[in-house]
């Protein structure tokens, strides 16, 4: 399963409110990886799609691969996909893979991908 592709502008306001809620230092031109979170958009589509209420979902792990930085002004472009389901006795581990790009003057660069691991009680 595939949701996207969506697109958020990356503004240097937003850069900084979100550095300023998570403690990390800042620049108003570039973002951390872990800015990358503001793309989960597709997340929540998908455990819809699935029926899955929010109540049973807790949130198990979060990872980053960002080659490149986010840079104020970048257009990102991501899309998320169910990449593996895995069934336990606790629960279903749901893990997410979102693949974000920026659009530049000077064309598509691919910034980094982020990876969530939802675990679905019961």
């Amino acid at each position: 399963k595939t949701a996207g592709p969506y697109e958020f502008e990356a503004q240097a306001s937003r850069i900084q409110a979100f550095c300023s809620s998570v403690g990390a230092r800042h620049s108003d031109a570039c973002g951390p990886p872990t800015f990358m979170t503001v793309c989960r958009q597709g997340e929540f589509e998908l455990l819809t799609q699935m029926g899955i209420p929010l109540e049973r979902v807790l949130h198990g792990e979060q990872e980053y691969f960002s080659p490149e930085e986010i840079v104020a002004g970048d257009r990102l472009s991501y899309t998320t996909q169910l990449a593996q389901a895995i069934v336990k006795r606790i629960g279903t581990f749901l893990i997410f893979e979102t693949e974000v790009s920026a659009l530049r003057p000077s064309g598509a660069v691919a910034l980094g991908s982020a990876r969530t691991t939802i675990v679905v009680r019961g």
